[in-house]
């Protein structure tokens, strides 16, 4: 098995703009780190897979900035290895 990040840095590590992200409804869903909102072949769920499988509501704004913001800190920790 490989190591990956994602499964163990939670959500709340992930900044849009200069605020982290945090979202109670989501974690009380079982959304708590960045390797929930990947699938096995490594790229994200959709905005609609996500609402279906978690029973939440994201919209595009929402799905587009977390998702942006994640792969913005995956380049920055690729660079600092």
């Amino acid at each position: 098995m490989n190591f990956s990040p994602a499964q163990y840095i939670t959500i709340e590590n992930i900044k849009i703009g200069n605020t982290a992200f945090f979202n109670r409804s989501w974690f009380e869903k079982g959304i708590c780190f960045i390797n929930d909102l990947v699938k096995n072949d490594g790229n994200f769920y959709s905005q609609i897979e996500l609402n279906t499988i978690y029973n939440i509501n994201i919209n595009f704004l929402q799905y587009f900035g977390l998702t942006k913001a994640i792969k913005k800190w995956e380049n920055n920790l690729r660079l600092e290895l």
